[in-house]
């Protein structure tokens, strides 16, 4: 298929396949994928694991495979106090923190999504929340991937990125965007 979903976690992959009726294709260390159908077409669901560097192999092999449009879903930290849990946020373009990319492009090369993607991504948001009794939050905007989770003695640029806009925090959306934007 040339279209995927992927996700850090394979319990996600799961529900997914069993909600939309799919079937398992492979299961390999944190990797899973099915594939399912979502209004009429064929949509590979995989499972990256957590972290750019192991996430960069399951984008690479997906571009390879020839797939031509991927959609994170997946968790992260919000630095808005309108957007909480259960909250989506439609990343348009993510600051280069993930300690991986810089080792495939300089840093300067931007992590940015497709403006088609991101014009679709929105349509289906806008439609979720005015449908929704909660009217579930969502906004368009950047995001700042980080390598790890928990800080070290170095300690961590939230207040930073918070303060430059940044809507909030991942550690794998950079990494697909750098390679997405590498592909031809």
């Amino acid at each position: 298929p040339p279209v995927a979903a992927v996700t850090g976690d394979p319990h996600r992959v799961e529900k997914m396949c069993k909600e939309l009726g799919g079937r398992l294709l492979f299961h390999v260390r944190e990797y899973m994928g099915v594939c399912v159908q979502w209004k009429g077409c064929d949509v590979l669901v995989v499972a990256h694991g957590v972290g750019a560097g192991g996430a960069a192999v399951c984008f690479h092999e997906l571009f390879q495979a020839g797939v031509h449009t991927v959609v994170r879903a997946g968790t992260a930290g919000s630095y808005s106090p309108d957007l909480r849990e259960g909250a989506m946020v439609v990343v348009s373009g993510a600051v280069r923190d993930d300690g991986a990319s810089n080792q495939l492009v300089p840093v300067s090369y931007p992590a940015a999504a497709h403006y088609q993607v991101v014009e679709r991504l929105a349509h289906h948001c806008r439609a979720f929340a005015a449908s929704s009794e909660d009217a579930t939050k969502w906004r368009v905007g950047h995001c700042v991937t980080v390598p790890t989770f928990y800080d070290g003695p170095l300690g961590n640029k939230h207040e930073l990125w918070a303060k430059a806009n940044v809507l909030a925090v991942e550690m794998e959306v950079s990494m697909l965007l750098v390679q997405a934007g590498l592909v031809r």
